[in-house]
């Protein structure tokens, strides 16, 4: 972990400096657009995007090119959204979610299928159909591409180091495939954005 810590730091320290081309495929949130059309949560994911949600997370992380590279190839499984206390109290209207908006808090929107067993959960998904609305005070730094938004990478890869860090404190029968998971995304970032570097 210590490595990891490390790479972290380091990119913060450089990120301002490099002169990184960085692009977003916004095409690639999708696993399989046509399989995600029919799908549950669909309008919900569209509505949120629309009323100006950040989306963030491995599901955001996978849109970025550096250096003409992906940072990361696997399947996602959820949506995970950064949204401010308004529209937070937007989305439970429209969408008759009975939970109140807290700031800090997250209202987490499970309406999946259930298969087999997968790499990183304890089921397999088809497709990423759960939604995780994040409710914060104000929107982190993000880059717009029309009218989607996403976390800066950055941002991302700090919250998925932070959350390895708040499962090592928690129960670790529960949380052991959650930290898998974040630990493999880490991983496969800092190898595609150094071989990035390479010119």
């Amino acid at each position: 972990m210590d490595y990891i810590k490390s790479f972290i730091r380091d990119l913060n320290l450089n990120f301002v400096t490099n002169n990184d081309s960085v692009r977003i495929d916004t095409s690639r949130r999708f696993n399989n657009r046509l399989i995600e059309y029919f799908l549950p949560n669909r309008k919900l994911v569209k509505y949120i995007s629309e009323i100006g949600g950040v989306l963030t997370g491995s599901r955001a992380l996978k849109c970025y090119k550096i250096n003409g590279k992906y940072m990361l190839e696997r399947h996602t499984n959820d949506w995970d959204f950064i949204v401010t206390l308004e529209m937070a109290y937007k989305i439970c209207d429209n969408f008759n979610i009975n939970q109140v908006p807290i700031i800090d808090n997250v209202i987490s929107i499970k309406n999946h299928l259930l298969m087999i067993h997968p790499a990183y959960s304890a089921s397999y998904r088809i497709g990423p159909v759960d939604v995780h609305i994040i409710v914060k005070e104000e929107l982190p730094e993000h880059l717009s591409i029309g009218k989607i938004r996403f976390s800066n990478f950055t941002y991302i890869i700090n919250e998925k180091y932070k959350m390895i860090e708040s499962i090592n404190a928690g129960p670790v029968i529960i949380n052991s495939q959650e930290k898998k998971k974040h630990i493999e995304d880490l991983k496969q970032f800092i190898i595609k954005y150094n071989t990035s570097q390479i010119k």
